[in-house]
């Protein structure tokens, strides 16, 4: 099962890093904000893989993911 987790997040970093790549390389003026979107969902996927162990702890941690997400994109 540890396998797996490390898997799973190996390939989560793969797609976040070239995503985060490919926004250098086009000069999109709001890459700021995406790459911290970017790095804030790969955090939750780090901490739901190898943290979390209840179904209410993981529920709690997403919706405030989802809550710190709205509030950012309201910011800016």
């Amino acid at each position: 099962m540890l396998a797996l987790r490390i898997i799973t997040l190996s390939v989560c970093f793969y797609i976040g890093y070239r995503y985060i790549k490919d926004l250098n390389m086009k000069q999109d003026k709001n890459r700021d904000f995406k790459v911290g979107i970017v790095v804030l969902l790969m955090g939750a996927v780090c901490y739901l893989l190898f943290i979390t162990d209840e179904l209410r702890e993981t529920i709690f941690y997403c919706s405030g993911i989802l809550l710190f997400i709205v509030v950012y994109l309201c910011i800016i």
